[in-house]
């Protein structure tokens, strides 16, 4: 029974694909609250999404993603942010705030080329 009951929760949850999705655009504005949250509002989705947290489990990642989005706001440069979600999310539909999902890489595209 146990056996049975454990197969389903596994093939219930083995349903959901993740793939990666590109978020590319510019950013027009980014600002760390005390928390630490780190939160830009990007051209692809026109609402503030957290990227990370300075004070989380990962602070030196997050502070050098925190200067890359200032340096693309100040600069005016086109960045991607890639985020692992189900297959049928997208840039658009990205939850806002801390409710966002965590980018697995945070990029600057160099305009000269």
């Amino acid at each position: 029974m146990k056996r049975a009951i454990l197969t389903l929760a596994l093939l219930a949850t083995g349903n959901v694909v993740a793939q990666p999705i590109y978020c590319s655009g510019k950013i027009s504005s980014v600002y760390i609250q005390s928390d630490g949250n780190v939160n830009i509002n990007g051209t692809w989705r026109n609402s503030w999404t957290s990227i990370c947290n300075t004070k989380g489990s990962d602070p030196i990642t997050c502070s050098l993603w925190a200067s890359y989005a200032a340096s693309a706001v100040q600069n005016n440069l086109k960045v991607t942010v890639s985020y692992n979600l189900p297959a049928g999310s997208s840039c658009a539909s990205l939850e806002t705030y801390g409710n966002a999902p965590k980018p697995t890489y945070f990029m600057i595209h160099n305009p000269s080329m």
